[in-house]
């Protein structure tokens, strides 16, 4: 289904897939998976063992070739509400046609 949200019904959407893993070796790996396969502009990766205090965001690759990545950490407030604002701050960037460098503003 998320492949096709991109390519065929809303291909200008802001898509974004979550992947949680127990195996920290392999995160990365799949949420680069997912980008490539499905053209997500943003997968939120994290830990099943630390899911409530860090999320891994990871965009798409950069014109500089690295990919872009923040990770976020809950300090004093719920997780959430961090994450939430930087998928703000990655949305604008993208509605101002800023995709590729949305993490320099995060």
């Amino acid at each position: 289904m998320l492949g096709l949200i991109k390519s065929e019904w809303c291909p200008d959407a802001f898509e974004i897939s979550f992947k949680l893993e127990t195996d920290e070796a392999i995160l990365f790996q799949k949420a680069t998976k997912s980008i490539a396969n499905y053209g997500m502009d943003l997968v939120i990766a994290n830990m099943l063992q630390t899911y409530k205090d860090t999320v891994t965001m990871i965009g798409k690759q950069r014109p500089e070739g690295d990919r872009g990545k923040v990770v976020v950490r809950g300090q004093g407030v719920e997780i959430e509400d961090e994450m939430i604002a930087a998928v703000e701050k990655a949305h604008q960037a993208f509605i101002d046609g800023q995709p590729s460098v949305w993490v320099a503003k995060l």
